[in-house]
């Protein structure tokens, strides 16, 4: 594309994002989310003028590496001043740059000879490690190959004399006033020459410096009089791979900590649940393969100025006060602190609230300041014995940054035994993570941390965050900004991390939020900071900067935000409401309904759109939910064909079939189950992806319902009765949920189980009689849309009539679904039922009840369902239900047939679905035919007989295949 071509598809692409409702802050990024760049101190100082190469057509040069000055430049820190000299020397002998040594003295005496057009770069002498200068390198190489408008550049750090020279000549003050990773970056005239100065406060002030300076020069920046002073707000700045499930790959580690320093976070802490060596094997050393596996990262961390920090959490079978145990630590400390982590972190979260029979001898519960009989002391002063042994006997002996700690408690702010008694036991430099007021926190005070700060005796707070977490929702991606947090947090704490998802590229958008407000809380923008985030992400392909912003708008509903902050895809909402505001037929309406298929057109396309973005891992992470978001919006594109033709009152069963067809059909596409249970290790996709936060679901609904008031759908009532019935079951209940809660009829209430499910945990279901049974009914989980969490992962239900269940019949299946129903073909005569789990699951189980119906009127034979769906759907008064079937044997016809109460007022017999048969209804107690559907029309009216009423009935054809019911009933 020719330069005034790219001009113009630059223009046409920003005013598409206005014209879509997009904002776009392209303007603030120039100087305010700037790179780091330090300057280093000088005895000698170095002038390096670098001849222009290659065009450098990467705009992430500080991962660039030129093998060819590798050998030639310095080595770490360990150097003397005078072997540092001796190794510039030798740099400017070998890579034939011109270097001139100086004294320390006024620039105007300094007369270093450059090339025409050439920056003449100055290194300090502070600057002594391999990777800085290879990275000052590169920049000014990328300085001079781009031209910059800069005769000389200086780079340095804090205390540098000769950077502070060029500070002062500059009028600027050092970067020794900045806090710890702070920087300038300063330019102007000093003795009529065009002067740059980067300083850095310390080495990773230094290296975020010379990433802003790069930014800026990718961006073309005028770099004659830039005055950026920058320093964060919070010392601790970091990610915290603590979720449960499968870890994250060593690339997407390594992606992350590169991401990290290009937004200025310098904490990782590795404590993935599912490494066997830092929990559930903790006392074994790792293997050499592991164990390299760990330094590697270890290295990428560092390279990227982020600190590598490993957890052990012994928690699930330490004895506090064994000398054994302890010596294990010990052990494995060492193990890690040889490959290079110098910072340890013990987690004592998410276990056993007990202790051995060795640690009851040596603990036992005392009064503490407000509890003369503190029942959880014991378990405390052990924790806490253990710990301070850690930080006293390991940490400090061996000169290491203090101890790191997320207690057993680590949730809440108000007084409470365990973390009294643990607060005035433990060591107070241990620094404690605290995760706000609950698990998750939609916001975080001043108040509450202060309160927290007392109430864990501890001044050494900092925050473990559970947001954009989503291993106990692992059908959502939360890709919406960090919001709630308190501006003014970094005066009272330390810092954040912050819990990520499961998918490691798609939780760089919520990463960034924390990486903004941590560094600067005072002008940390959310959704500014979202805006530049997808920008980044998305790369130079404007088609896929604005499929980005329609995907991450579909996508920003958090259940545990404050109710301000709670959103449903705000950005296709406008557009909805604007569609739906104007009134039919109106050219408002024309206007706002073009504008809207526009923009559902550009979602349904981001398959293949952001197949285009810059950060593929997002896209790969993502892919389940952008196919489903696909797959809502074009159903939701015939959802408002099928709402025009309705609403012009000329609609027939022809006009809305193929509408209606194509609606179903993408809904079920986008309801197929294409995510793993991550929980499970298992590669099975089992979970449906969420996507939307409900906006497409409550769009369809409404022409779902223009089509019910069109067919006038009414449910068919049947006698069935609710059967008296008793639940108990072998698993173990968490608190005061217990089994009973199961039969009571509230949904409020439940049963829930304090452990994972395991194969062949049982629920028993007495029904106090043997009796005929037509219909199950089961709701689990936190409510009936739950596909993910505390339910069945898979269990299977039986009929029987002995209280052991040796007679046990299966004769349905139970997956993870929020609710569950089974309707028996024909009535079955049972005393008991049985649910058996049927595999091991990682979460717990929550069962809000569990209701048994007697005969439903219901007849179905050689037709079984399919994906677990209902044949209650048949005849529940909605198209937007199905039951999906098969016939049992293709060579037979199969039969759907339900009785009710006669009526006689009925005046139509309506079916919708895609399935061809012959449709039947009793009239004065005969069936009589009444006509043909076929699978290629899927709505189908037929005119009703005189007479009393009281049966219906479809004879599906031999060599059916698969079929869909949406509704059969009369009108």
């Amino acid at each position: 594309m020719s330069e005034k071509g790219k001009q113009r598809s630059f223009i046409e692409s920003n005013q598409r994002l206005l014209m879509l409702g997009v904002s776009t802050f392209g303007a603030l990024l120039i100087f305010n989310a700037p790179t780091l760049v330090h300057a280093s101190e000088v005895s000698n100082s170095e002038i390096v003028s670098t001849q222009t190469e290659s065009t450098d057509t990467s705009s992430n040069s500080v991962d660039e590496k030129d093998d060819s000055v590798t050998k030639d430049i310095p080595n770490d820190s360990t150097k003397s001043s005078e072997e540092d000299q001796k190794s510039d020397n030798s740099v400017t002998q070998q890579n034939s740059q011109s270097i001139q040594a100086t004294q320390a003295q006024p620039s105007a005496s300094v007369q270093p000879v450059a090339e025409p057009n050439q920056t003449q770069t100055t290194i300090g002498n502070s600057v002594e490690d391999t990777q800085t200068y290879q990275e000052i390198q590169q920049t000014d190489r990328k300085m001079n190959q781009n031209q910059v408008d800069i005769d000389q550049a200086y780079f340095g750090l804090s205390g540098d004399k000769e950077i502070d020279r060029q500070l002062n000549n500059l009028g600027s003050e050092t970067a020794a006033t900045l806090n710890d990773n702070g920087y300038l970056i300063k330019s102007g005239l000093v003795n009529n020459k065009k002067t740059l100065v980067v300083q850095g406060k310390d080495a990773t002030g230094l290296f975020y410096a010379i990433n802003n300076l790069n930014n800026l020069i990718n961006k073309k920046s005028d770099l004659t009089n830039v005055n950026i002073s920058e320093s964060p707000q919070m010392s601790i700045r970091g990610v915290l791979e603590g979720f449960y499930g499968e870890p994250w790959s060593q690339q997407a580690r390594k992606d992350l900590f590169k991401f990290m320093g290009e937004h200025k976070m310098n904490v990782y802490i590795y404590s993935p649940k599912d490494d066997d060596y830092l929990r559930n094997n903790w006392k074994e050393l790792y293997p050499q393969d592991k164990l390299d596996q760990i330094k590697d990262l270890v290295a990428a961390a560092k390279k990227n100025h982020v600190s590598f920090v490993y957890t052990l959490s012994p928690g699930n079978d330490i004895t506090y006060s064994s000398q054994e145990d302890f010596d294990k630590t010990v052990a494995k400390l060492n193990q890690l602190k040889e490959i290079g982590v110098t910072q340890f972190y013990i987690a004592l979260d998410d276990i056993p609230l007990g202790m051995t029979s060795a640690d009851s001898e040596v603990f036992k519960n005392h009064a503490t300041k407000n509890y003369p009989n503190n029942p959880w002391s014991a378990l405390a002063d052990a924790q806490a014995y253990y710990v301070n042994r850690v930080q006293n006997e390991y940490i400090k002996k061996n000169n290491l940054p203090d101890l790191w700690l997320v207690p057993t408690n680590y949730s809440g702010s108000q007084q409470d035994p365990f973390k009294e008694a643990q607060g005035e036991a433990l060591d107070k430099n241990i620094r404690l993570q605290w995760t706000g007021e609950g698990v998750f926190s939609g916001d975080i005070t001043d108040d509450s941390v202060e309160q927290a700060k007392k109430t864990y005796n501890s001044d050494h707070i900092f925050i473990w965050d559970n947001f954009p977490v989503n291993d106990s929702d692992q059908d959502r991606l939360y890709l919406n900004p960090l919001k709630g947090r308190s501006k003014s947090l970094y005066k009272i704490m330390d810092g954040f991390t912050s819990n990520p998802m499961i998918q490691p590229y798609a939780s760089w958008l919520g990463i960034a939020g924390y990486g903004d407000y941590m560094w600067n809380a005072d002008t940390y923008n959310p959704l500014a900071t979202q805006d530049n985030i997808i920008r980044e992400m998305a790369g130079d392909d404007p088609d896929a900067l604005v499929a980005m912003q329609s995907f991450v708008d579909l996508n920003q509903y958090w259940d545990y935000a404050a109710t301000e902050d709670k959103v449903h895809a705000p950005i296709l909402s406008t557009f909805i409401n604007a569609f739906e505001e104007s009134p039919y037929g109106s050219a408002n309406y024309e206007t706002n309904k073009a504008k809207l298929l526009e923009r559902l057109d550009i979602i349904a396309n981001t398959p293949e759109t952001l197949k285009n973005m810059k950060v593929t891992g997002f896209y790969n992470d993502s892919l389940p939910w952008i196919n489903a978001a696909s797959h809502w919006a074009k159903a939701m594109i015939s959802s408002i064909n099928i709402l025009d033709k309705i609403n012009s009152g000329q609609a027939t069963s022809a006009m809305l079939s193929n509408d209606f067809s194509m609606m179903s059909d993408q809904i079920n596409q986008a309801n197929v189950k294409a995510v793993p249970d991550s929980r499970t290790g298992k590669p099975d996709l089992v979970i449906t992806p969420s996507v939307g936060d409900g906006v497409f679901q409550n769009f369809i609904n409404k022409s779902y319902e223009a089509i019910n008031n069109w067919l006038e759908t009414v449910a068919l009532t049947t006698s069935a009765q609710k059967v008296s019935s008793e639940a108990s079951t072998d698993i173990p209940q968490n608190e005061d949920y217990a089994a009973a809660n199961m039969n009571d009829g509230n949904l409020n209430t439940k049963f829930w189980s304090n452990r994972s499910i395991k194969k062949g945990d049982s629920i028993k279901v007495d029904l106090k009689d043997t009796q005929e049974i037509q219909r199950i009914d089961i709701h689990q989980g936190t409510d009936d849309n739950a596909t993910s969490g505390d339910l069945f992962q898979s269990a299977v239900i039986y009929t029987a009539n002995e209280a052991d269940g040796s007679d046990k019949v299966a004769v349905g299946q139970v997956g993870p679904t929020g609710n569950y129903q089974l309707n028996l073909n024909q009535p079955v005569k049972a005393r008991y039922l049985f649910i058996i789990s049927t595999s091991n699951t990682d979460n717990w189980l929550q069962i809000r009840d569990i209701s048994v119906f007697d005969k439903t009127g219901l007849n179905i034979s050689n037709i079984k369902g399919t994906d677990n769906s209902s044949s209650q759907a048949i005849f529940d008064g909605t198209v937007q239900t199905a039951f999906t079937g098969q016939l049992e044997n293709s060579q037979k016809t199969g039969i759907i047939e339900q009785r009710f109460a006669s009526v006689n007022d009925k005046h139509e017999l309506y079916l919708a679905g895609k399935v061809s048969g012959t449709v039947y209804v009793n009239v004065d107690g005969n069936w009589k035919e009444l006509g043909r559907v076929e699978s290629k029309q899927s709505l189908n009216k037929m005119t009703l007989p005189a007479g009393s009423i009281d049966g219906i009935k479809l004879v599906v054809d031999s060599n059916t295949g698969n079929f869909v019911i949406n509704e059969f009933g009369l009108s």
